[in-house]
């Protein structure tokens, strides 16, 4: 037991920090005033504290690895669930569309659904692309969601630039391509 000789508490060893300089092997305030004097000091300075730990930092790279390593070890579970955790493919896919479109999980599974769970745009099954997800399709101009395409298809429509025109006019270029209507493809294109 030892008073803390800010507040004056009375506590146990446990709730001082370690010193090495002091006879007990602890500091003479205990972690609670310790964490709020420290507190007042980053609000009080936020630039200068910020100053410190970089400057300690550049000064001190063996420690910061050598704490790292520490703590990793001590923490076996805890590093893997990081890990685990944080490169979850689905979780990251379903974070970007709340982020970017406001669909969550369910609508997204419930529109997947609804298309029968294949490409809006050409019916397919495989989605390609990364995360092997359909994309979500929307409109540019208003953010509506229009529905749920392959990678290609997702991809045309951007290359494209959204302009149904355009994907009329390339369908009966193909469409003149496959009967050998070569020049009535170039007719068309110069009117």
């Amino acid at each position: 037991m030892k008073p803390c000789t800010k507040c004056g508490e009375v506590q146990s060893l446990d709730k001082f920090y370690r010193a090495k300089h002091t006879n007990d092997g602890r500091q003479s305030w205990c972690k609670q005033c310790m964490n709020l004097a420290s507190a007042r000091r980053r609000a009080a300075d936020p630039d200068k504290e910020r100053a410190r730990v970089t400057k300690w930092k550049a000064a001190n790279p063996d420690k910061i690895k050598a704490n790292a390593a520490k703590w990793k070890a001590a923490h076996p579970t805890k590093v893997k669930d990081k890990t685990s955790n944080w490169y979850d493919p689905d979780r990251l896919a379903a974070g970007q569309r709340w982020r970017k479109y406001k669909l969550t999980p369910a609508d997204f599974d419930a529109t997947l659904a609804a298309q029968g769970g294949k490409c809006a745009g050409c019916g397919t099954t495989e989605p390609g692309g990364m995360g092997g997800k359909l994309h979500v399709d929307h409109d540019h101009a208003t953010g509506e969601l229009r529905g749920l395409l392959c990678h290609r298809c997702n991809k045309a429509l951007g290359l494209l630039n959204d302009n149904p025109e355009t994907l009329e006019r390339l369908t009966r270029y193909l469409r003149e391509a496959e009967q050998g209507n070569r020049f009535k493809i170039l007719l068309d294109i110069n009117s």
